[in-house]
């Protein structure tokens, strides 16, 4: 479904020139009302039609928010039909039936309030798609993290199984057998819960390390 060229003419941005908007605008409701809406700087500091129309015309994202703004609380026009919400407001149609109301009275406490409250609607429509997302996941049975949402099941993480293969490697070699032995002895080895004797040990097998390597070396 499309917007035809007679809707299309019923727009009251049709053949509106920005500064004409603008100049609406501000003669009915003021820059402080319009800054609370619009959130423009131009609209704060030194505001003035010339000033901000230098900025409308080179942001697009501005622009469209003012004219959305004067549709909807200037006109009093009714909110896009599904099919127009990707159209710019200049591209809506209206029915030949609908003519612009009287302009809305806004205060800078309702405009606030407002701002509040599609805050909240806002977060609210993010919480529950995440909601969503989380729920469409778990029911699948996966996850993307397995080892951070703890579903990883019985099987070891990689870097637990290199560091037992590191581990594996060094006791295989024979000097090293020869100072475990030697801790067992002595009642200090490496399954002690002792962190910091672990480390020492290590610290301690170095030079025989280094003696060892020399010679195969050699």
């Amino acid at each position: 479904m499309s917007t035809s060229v007679e809707e299309q003419r019923n727009n009251p941005l049709h053949g509106l020139s920005m500064e004409k908007l603008l100049t609406e605008l501000v003669e009915h409701y003021g820059w402080k009302i319009l800054y609370a809406s619009m959130r423009f700087h131009c609209f704060k500091v030194n505001p003035s039609i010339e000033g901000s129309l230098k900025f409308l015309k080179k942001t697009e994202w501005a622009r469209i928010k003012l004219e959305n703004f004067y549709l909807s609380r200037f006109k009093r026009m009714p909110k896009p039909r599904d099919f127009e919400f990707d159209l710019a407001p200049r591209e809506r149609g209206f029915s030949l039936h609908i003519v612009p109301r009287e302009p809305m009275e806004l205060t800078i406490e309702s405009i606030e309030l407002s701002q509040a409250k599609a805050a909240s609607a806002h977060k609210e429509r993010s919480q529950q798609k995440r909601d969503d997302r989380e729920f469409s996941r778990h029911s699948r049975g996966a996850s993307k993290h397995p080892y951070r949402d703890n579903q990883a099941g019985p099987q070891e993480r990689p870097k637990d199984r290199r560091a037992k293969k590191a581990q594996k490697k060094a006791k295989s070699h024979p000097t090293i057998q020869a100072t475990l032995g030697m801790s067992k002895k002595i009642g200090f080895g490496l399954r002690a819960p002792s962190f910091i004797a672990s480390i020492l040990l290590v610290f301690s097998l170095v030079p025989t390390l280094r003696v060892e390597m020399n010679r195969s070396n050699t």
